[in-house]
């Protein structure tokens, strides 16, 4: 069986409107039966590591005080712009991240973040069938970021974005994540069409949930280079002062 999905892994499509490798759909329901625990604990990894980095950070309060008042005290239109970055830079960011052409489950992983960048995007002409398709509305999260035209914007103030992120749980309400499978991969009697169709959205939902953090994360990152340099150029300034002031 396994050997036979590795065949599948290898007829997956690329299309323009397709910015990762992705699968056809009655291929990706096959794979994900035995390796969704892998696209699980790759983008569920990824997640728990920006939220520890982010939790960390909050935590240390002189830092987060430091942090918050360099922000708050850039001019808001300087701050709109650093808010923002061009879909291309982020998706080749992402393909870097997650893909990996020796891994066999790489191409799954990949078509579940596109699953959930489309969620996101909100490409699907019948909204309410759409919502149906990935997670019910009111299961939805508020989303992070939206999209306009080529750039992706971050929807809230970043400082109230990273501590959502920090506090806020993985899986929205009482979702735990996929249903449990048996060893071999298959779904067991008791795992019906609706359990399936759960997975894809729990899947689709935590592929959404990934890009919008990576889109998060990738725009502090750069956010907090700004921050280092202006807190050393500011502490050098005080050096400065410190030997003028000795000299006299």
């Amino acid at each position: 069986m396994i050997n036979k999905f590795n065949f599948w892994l290898l007829l997956y499509r690329e299309r323009a409107h397709r910015p990762f490798r992705c699968l056809d759909s009655q291929y990706r329901r096959e794979l994900a039966r035995v390796y969704w625990r892998n696209v699980e604990r790759t983008c569920c990894g990824f997640v728990e590591e920006c939220r520890a980095k982010l939790g960390k950070l909050i935590e240390d309060q002189s830092r987060w005080s430091s942090f918050r008042d360099f922000w708050l005290g850039i001019d808001q239109n300087s701050r709109c712009c650093m808010s923002r970055e061009k879909t291309d830079s982020i998706l080749k960011a992402v393909v870097k991240r997650f893909f990996f052409e020796k891994e066999s489950t790489s191409t799954l992983v990949m078509d579940y973040l596109y699953s959930g960048l489309k969620a996101l995007q909100g490409q699907i002409k019948n909204k309410k069938v759409a919502m149906g398709k990935y997670l019910d509305a009111e299961e939805v999260p508020i989303p992070f970021v939206r999209l306009e035209k080529d750039t992706f914007v971050l929807v809230d103030d970043v400082l109230l974005l990273l501590e959502r992120t920090a506090m806020e749980p993985l899986y929205p309400k009482d979702e735990k994540g996929p249903q449990k499978h048996t060893k071999d991969g298959d779904y067991g009697e008791e795992y019906t069409k609706d359990s399936i169709e759960r997975d894809e959205r729990c899947l689709t939902e935590l592929g959404r949930r990934t890009i919008e953090i990576f889109v998060l994360e990738h725009i502090f990152s750069k956010i907090e280079v700004a921050y280092e340099e202006a807190v050393a150029l500011k502490r050098q300034e005080e050096l400065i002062q410190e030997e003028e002031v000795g000299r006299t």
